[in-house]
């Protein structure tokens, strides 16, 4: 959900949706920034307003993971182990390692307060 939209978002028709995706000659564009938008609609509904004070660049390692997930081949796709060692994610997973970590470390001393009281 890096810009704010699903994958091939930009087409709104379903059977053309397919037919990009079945496509294997489709170019998915990657950009280089992203620009949220404020709000949602629905999918009958007009698209809500982009935001362009919140445009952001996108890290080309970024991009780079995304590339990879979206090789048409399935053979070509890297598997979640390989994903889960990707410049891109790595650095996150080890984040969210230590958040998880003092989480737990937290949670057992609170159950353990609530223990003595």
């Amino acid at each position: 959900m890096i810009y704010g939209r699903l994958p091939f978002g930009e087409i709104k028709d379903h059977p053309s949706k397919l037919r990009a995706i079945t496509n294997p000659d489709y170019q998915i564009k990657y950009p280089t920034t992203s620009t949220p938008t404020i709000g949602y609609a629905p999918p009958d509904a007009p698209p809500p307003p982009f935001d362009p004070e919140l445009t952001s660049p996108v890290d080309v390692s970024a991009i780079a993971a995304m590339k990879k997930c979206f090789r048409f081949g399935e053979k070509e796709r890297p598997t979640i182990a390989q994903l889960l060692e990707d410049p891109f994610l790595k650095p996150w997973l080890s984040e969210c390692a230590l958040c998880f970590s003092l989480f737990l470390l937290s949670s057992r001393s609170s159950v353990g307060e609530r223990d003595e009281n």
